[in-house]
């Protein structure tokens, strides 16, 4: 490997021809630091330096005692400002879809469901629950719950073509605000099966209510695998 470019550099795109070239996906291991030295003619400081280099860039990632492998694609969100997921995805070059789980009608919702959405007695709620993927593997599941009111000809189809929110314009409800909170959890065995995590996975849960003119119009549930998912905000010290 010779030239004016840094020998790392030049080992950087060796090592992303050589993940191309053997078709490796996220999850998959690399070869290991001295079979990469041997390989490329190359000290193993350079070698740790172009890995480091690509950690950084979220191609690879370390686990100790278990070597290196191919990252799992990941959306940069922005927690002080709120857009769909698919656009959001779109935008930084990934190609989300979307499978869902459960679309019905709740005759009965939960008391929380009820609290979270200001329901009266006997109203009842739209419950959508769809798995989302990023260059199709399994990213989050959001559980989502609609005032039935506010929605008497929901439309699915609609739903899945243009997204949620310019569905929720057509219904004439634009003025959207609202707040998330953000906590780790332990998700449950259904989760772990269709997120196509191990037990020892930790996951972030995001619970969202969206407001139009201070009238709660939604309630979502979003179960995020942690190596997904990356959040972003600016700061001002003042």
């Amino acid at each position: 490997m010779l030239g004016k470019i840094p020998l790392y550099q030049q080992l950087i795109e060796e090592l992303v021809k050589y993940i191309s070239d053997e078709k490796l996906l996220p999850g998959d291991q690399i070869i290991t630091e001295p079979e990469i030295s041997r390989k490329y003619g190359v000290s193993r400081a350079t070698v740790r330096q172009a890995i480091q280099e690509l950690v950084n860039a979220g191609v690879l990632v370390k686990l100790h005692g278990k070597g290196t492998f191919i990252a799992e694609p990941k959306v940069k969100m922005n927690v002080t400002t709120f857009g769909s997921f698919s656009t959001m995805a779109k935008e930084q070059g990934f190609h989300p879809s979307t499978k869902i789980l459960c679309f019905q009608e709740i005759m009965e919702p939960t008391d929380k469901v009820r609290k979270r959405l200001l329901l009266g007695a006997g109203e009842s709620v739209i419950y959508l629950n769809r798995l989302r993927y990023l260059d199709g593997n399994p990213a989050l599941i959001e559980k989502t719950y609609l005032p039935q009111r506010l929605f008497p000809h929901f439309d699915l189809l609609k739903v899945e073509k243009s997204g949620l929110y310019n569905f929720f314009k057509e219904c004439g409800i634009e003025s959207l605000k609202g707040s998330e909170r953000f906590t780790a959890c332990i998700p449950t065995e259904e989760e772990k099966k269709a997120l196509e995590i191990l037990d020892s996975d930790p996951c972030i849960r995001v619970r969202r209510i969206m407001n139009d003119r201070e009238m709660p119009v939604e309630y979502t549930v979003c179960i995020f695998k942690n190596k997904t998912l990356q959040f972003e905000s600016e700061i001002e010290v003042k």
